[in-house]
């Protein structure tokens, strides 16, 4: 599906935003970022429509290998340049992207305003493509807040448009997300068939990236199945992509997945050595919610391996992550399972991991 920014392209910007492309989705972020600076240089004589555009995928291109504050700057530029030529819908799209920025980072209200402007611009527009974005952004968003019938909804709505005008890569994304919220209400069968119809698109489109995210969230799934072998290779492969693409964000959350899978096998050392290496990944993209998960995955591991003061002070910064974020659902759930854990645990004493 070819978007319509791109056919206001000069021809060599075209050229040079399609290898971008097909570097973002099989090749690695460097030579993408590459293309796109050669996309913009060919097109920033003048202020354009077309200019707006490419700005702003070169900043998706920094936000998804975890350069966030390159992403911001890039947004903010794309959206100054399009309410400087009129162009509506850039204004839209780059309200949007800013609005994923500022969940990254843990606002969530002004996140939802920002969806709200980017929305309220896209049915002005009659923009569906750009609506169907939104919506899934606000499924995201409902999940992170554990509204997750409104996110179900959400994404079912959201997947159905973009069923109807053609869009796999939505469609991949949607199912991605939908999976993980199955996952997490332990409809495991139901997840599992939606990860493996996800793959199967990203897979006949040689999308590295969903490929590798697939992955990761799959893995989850074959821990909580007891499928820890299988769990394994899934993280082994999302890191071999990350890798690739030179995708920090994408290693932490693999290296998050790998400790998992260490942790249910009792190998505490690994699993420490991962996540700590995870945290200072997520830190440096901005992700306060993976730095969240982190924290509770540290916690879940000193728990494990008896060292309950140390579980204890990872579970409290998790739960002050969480609810800075307005992760509500996942601080309550956190703060419960100290109530039940913790006494239980404070006569061992050890601070100490063992492998």
């Amino acid at each position: 599906m070819i978007e319509r920014g791109s056919l206001r392209l000069v021809p060599s910007a075209q050229r040079f935003m399609e290898r971008a492309r097909q570097a973002e989705s099989s090749g690695t972020s460097t030579e993408a970022l590459g293309w796109y600076e050669r996309a913009v240089a060919a097109m920033e004589s003048a202020p354009s429509a077309g200019l707006a555009d490419l700005l702003r995928w070169k900043g998706t291109c920094h936000r998804e290998c975890g350069e966030t504050a390159d992403a911001e700057k890039l947004y903010r530029r794309s959206a100054e340049v399009a309410a400087n030529v009129g162009y509506a819908l850039g204004e839209a799209h780059a309200a949007n992207c800013l609005a994923i920025v500022a969940q990254r980072r843990g606002d969530l209200n002004r996140a939802e305003v920002l969806f709200g402007e980017a929305m309220r611009r896209a049915l002005i527009a009659e923009d569906e493509p750009l609506q169907a974005m939104i919506e899934h952004n606000l499924a995201i968003l409902s999940s992170i807040r554990g509204e997750l019938s409104l996110a179900e909804d959400r994404y079912r709505t959201c997947l159905r448009r973009f069923e109807a005008i053609g869009d796999e890569a939505g469609m991949t994304q949607v199912l991605n997300n939908l999976g993980m919220l199955l996952t997490r209400q332990r409809r495991l069968a139901d997840a599992d068939g939606t990860f493996i119809e996800a793959l199967g698109l990203a897979s006949a489109r040689g999308d590295l990236l969903s490929q590798g995210v697939l992955e990761l969230n799959r893995a989850e799934l074959c821990v909580l199945s007891g499928r820890l072998d299988e769990a394994e290779l899934s993280c082994m492969r999302a890191l071999q992509i990350a890798s690739q693409r030179g995708d920090t964000l994408r290693r932490a959350e693999a290296l998050r997945a790998l400790a998992c899978v260490q942790r249910s096998r009792h190998e505490f050392a690994a699993c420490h050595a991962a996540l700590a290496e995870a945290l200072t990944l997520s830190a440096g993209a901005e992700d306060q919610l993976l730095q969240a998960e982190i924290q509770r995955d540290m916690g879940d591991m000193h728990a494990a391996s008896g060292a309950a003061g140390a579980a204890q002070g990872a579970w409290s910064q998790a739960i002050a992550g969480f609810r800075k974020m307005g992760a509500t659902r996942d601080a309550a759930e956190l703060e419960s399972r100290m109530l039940e854990l913790m006494p239980a645990r404070r006569s061992t004493g050890s601070s100490e991991l063992r492998s």
